[in-house]
């Protein structure tokens, strides 16, 4: 499944998936290069956003924000070079296609700046974990040309629970371990579990709605020195989530089954989000650091991996504990 790849709030991860346009400028008159990129070996196609910042002392930002050439380069060359680990060959340099992401399938949400067209950089060639890539933003003067690079993120495993389980049992008493094995390029780790249900209402049971919540297992978890992450859920917070985020009433509920998703984000990716978490206390009134590794411009180049056990099958045991537990036995699960 193709993903467009812009700066997300992880992982609200996964890692996840919102881009922020905000950036303080000092310099006047200068044209500054804004880069989103997260490189994502786990998906097929990557985008990369590429916009450029704007200030006019005559005219409102609002209407400038509004006019697609305030917002868009022209004239520019954009290029991934695959470089190869030390002694290995195999690199690669890859010229980048400007397409409109409203064409595929990732329309721009309606707002401040302008939504149509909406360009983006297409890369549709297979990632190799194993080399580090280097974007490059090409002008018309080659004094502001703007690079970035990033390592990629590879295919971890989540060694528990493993593919196909269908032993669930989240008991109210005990816990329950996920494990996986990390990768070297990963900074930190978010976590959901997905539950899935259906849902009717007792005076229309024959209008059964298929639903879906989302609940946060972990965010900004750091990687560690052991080559095995492990993160522990307590089986009672599991009925807890149901309690607080399910309405009570006169409901029929089925429990379907629950998914583990997995997002692993990169060094880069780690060191914008915790930026911003230094200045941004209900006390502060400085602006936000701004954090970026991208040479000559601003904008984070980065990466992300996604990794998830899906279709997670319940034991009986705990379809009793969800129908008559303490919990969770006013929420109509049967």
């Amino acid at each position: 499944m193709k993903k467009l790849i812009v700066i997300l709030s992880i992982l609200s991860i996964v890692l996840i998936q919102s881009c922020s346009n905000e950036f303080e400028l000092t310099e006047n008159w200068k044209d500054i290069t804004v880069i989103y990129g997260l490189l994502d070996a786990s998906d097929t196609v990557q985008y990369i956003r590429v916009e450029k910042a704007f200030l006019d002392e005559s005219t409102s930002a609002l209407i400038i924000a509004q006019n697609v050439d305030s917002i868009f380069h022209n004239n520019i060359s954009v290029s991934l070079q695959a470089i190869p680990p030390p002694g290995a060959g195999g690199g690669g340099f890859f010229p980048l296609q400007r397409v409109d992401a409203n064409l595929e399938g990732f329309p721009k949400d309606e707002g401040v700046f302008a939504s149509s067209p909406n360009y983006v950089y297409k890369f549709d060639e297979d990632l190799k974990p194993e080399f580090r890539y280097e974007i490059t933003v090409e002008k018309a003067n080659e004094n502001d040309n703007v690079s970035a690079t990033t390592e990629v993120i590879g295919d971890f495993l989540i060694t528990f629970p493993p593919q196909d389980y269908s032993d669930l049992s989240l008991a109210s008493n005990r816990n329950m371990q996920v494990r996986w094995r990390k990768d070297d390029d990963a900074s930190f780790y978010d976590g959901i579990m997905r539950i899935h249900y259906t849902e009717a209402s007792t005076s229309n049971p024959n209008s059964v709605e298929s639903k879906v919540l989302d609940w946060s297992l972990f965010r900004n978890l750091p990687t560690s020195n052991a080559t095995l992450m492990i993160h522990i859920i307590e089986g009672v917070s599991f009925y807890r989530y149901l309690q607080g985020n399910l309405e009570e009433g006169n409901f029929i509920r089925e429990f379907i089954s629950a998914d583990i998703f997995i997002y692993a984000g990169g060094e880069e990716l780690n060191n914008y989000v915790n930026a911003g978490k230094a200045s941004s206390g209900i006390t502060s009134v400085e602006t936000l650091p701004i954090y970026t590794n991208v040479e000559n411009g601003l904008g984070v180049f980065s990466t992300r991996y996604t990794q998830s056990v899906i279709n997670m099958l319940a034991k009986q045991t705990m379809l009793d504990t969800l129908s008559s537990g303490p919990y969770t036995e006013n929420l109509g699960f049967k």
